[in-house]
Parts: C-alpha cells; sequence; structure tokens
C-alpha cells in the first residue's frame, strides 16, 4: 500500500479511464517530485453515481493497489471535493487507521467530441476499504471503536457533520476496523478534550459539550449495546450519493 503522500507532489498526474474514454488529470498542490499513474479497470461503487472502484499503477499493466475514486463535475461539485480533500489532509495523521489514505485531488476537463462544451472534472482519490467477510467483531466493540475513530477526529479539530443513523454512509469497514468517511459537509471545529457524554448518556458536567458526540454517543457509544433512544439523524440525509 503506498503512503498517503505518494499523490501528493507537483506536477503529479493521474490518467482516468473511464466510460471508454481517457481523463487527464493533474494535481499542484504539493511541494516536491512528481509521479504519474493510471487509473483501470473502472467499476461503480453501488448506490453512489459519484463514486467508482479503479486499479491503480504505473501503468495498466503494473497494477499498485486499488483506490476509490470520488468524481464531481461542475464548479459546485469540485469546490466539494476540494475542500473534502483539505479535511482528510488537515488529518493527515489519522489517515490509515481511522480514516482511509488520501492519494490526492486532481483536476482537469472531461473528454468531449468536436463541438461541445468543455467540462471541467475533479477527483478525489481515496484507499479503498474492503471488510473481512470471515471474520467478525462484535457489534459492541465495533460500536466502542466508531466512537473511538470519532473522538479522535474532534480531536483533530474536525465535525463531521454528515452523519446519518438511520443509513450510516459515513461508515466503512477495512478488515475488521471501521473507517470514517464522507467529510464533504465537514468543518473546523474545536473540541476541548473531545469528551462526548457520561455513561448513562447524561451531559457531563464541565461546561459546554459537542452536540455531535453527544449524539454519537447514544448511538454508538457506552449505551449502545443496550439502545435506550432510537437513532435519530441529527444533520442533513443523504444527498446526491454523498
Amino acid at each position: 500500500m503506498p503512503s498517503a503522500s505518494l499523490f501528493n507532489m507537483e506536477g503529479s498526474t493521474l490518467q482516468v479511464l473511464f466510460e471508454g474514454e481517457p481523463y487527464y488529470l493533474y494535481s499542484t498542490d504539493s511541494e516536491r517530485g512528481t509521479i504519474h499513474q493510471v487509473a483501470s479497470g473502472i467499476q461503480p461503487q453501488p448506490g453512489n453515481p459519484r463514486g467508482f472502484i479503479a486499479t491503480v499503477g504505473l501503468n495498466i499493466s503494473n497494477p499498485m493497489y486499488r483506490a476509490f475514486l470520488s468524481m464531481g463535475y461542475g464548479d459546485a461539485e469540485m469546490d466539494s471535493l476540494k475542500a473534502e480533500y483539505k479535511i482528510y489532509m488537515h488529518m493527515a495523521h489519522l489517515q490509515g487507521t481511522v480514516i482511509p489514505r488520501c492519494y490526492g485531488y486532481f483536476v482537469g476537463d472531461k473528454p468531449t467530441r468536436v463541438g461541445q462544451k468543455t467540462q471541467r472534472v475533479g477527483c478525489l482519490v481515496l484507499e479503498y476499504c474492503c471488510e473481512d467477510r470471515v471474520r467478525a467483531l462484535t457489534e459492541e466493540e465495533f460500536n466502542r471503536q466508531i466512537m473511538s475513530h470519532m473522538c479522535k477526529i474532534h480531536a483533530a479539530g474536525v465535525e463531521h457533520r454528515n452523519i446519518n443513523y438511520q443509513f450510516p454512509r459515513h461508515i466503512v469497514k477495512q478488515g475488521l476496523s471501521p473507517r470514517i468517511v464522507n467529510f464533504s459537509k465537514a468543518r473546523l471545529h474545536k473540541c476541548v478534550g473531545a469528551i462526548p457524554a457520561a455513561s448513562n448518556g447524561q451531559l457531563m458536567g464541565m461546561g459546554a459539550t459537542c452536540p455531535e458526540l453527544v449524539q454519537l454517543e447514544l448511538n454508538y457509544g457506552l449505551r449502545s449495546g443496550t439502545m435506550i433512544v432510537p437513532p435519530q439523524p441529527i444533520l442533513e440525509p443523504y444527498v446526491n450519493g454523498r
């Protein structure tokens, strides 16, 4: 598995063999070096019209690893992907353990035929996460890890803001462990101590307590094995595959 800095090099390019045509994308968000890679074998992610699974390597004949490609078209979608990329890089120390590794954000033009208007495209490249289908953690242990991961994200100064408890698309599995994803609505956030709630679900008497962590505690925390409060989303629902 390549390091998270592999793609983040000035002048790096990514050729995506997508929809039968090559997309030539580039990155200028780094400080040193150059690497040119090809993403092929593109497969759509079920239920996500902008998500794709690909094999990435120096060329088609030498695949190195599998990646998740999050595509965006036009200014609004590209701005959202770029903001999400910045959040991933802000949490670089959590990549590979709490969140997926991020290999870069690339931009370019969608291939067009003569006479067609050029359309800008962005591509966020992330580690492809795949669950262990043989072994499994207990529900209590899996929920404990989710809660621990979310506390680390808040300790890093990030509020997720896109958690949907009824359809938890903010969680994927890598082996046995969860990874937190879908930071398209995240923002930087001061969360003193990153402490959610007491074991009985009541707010701790320590002044301000983070509302997102309180709700997470009720759904994944110490009470997760004996749910008392039904899971309720606290922010906007899943929209447009993101």
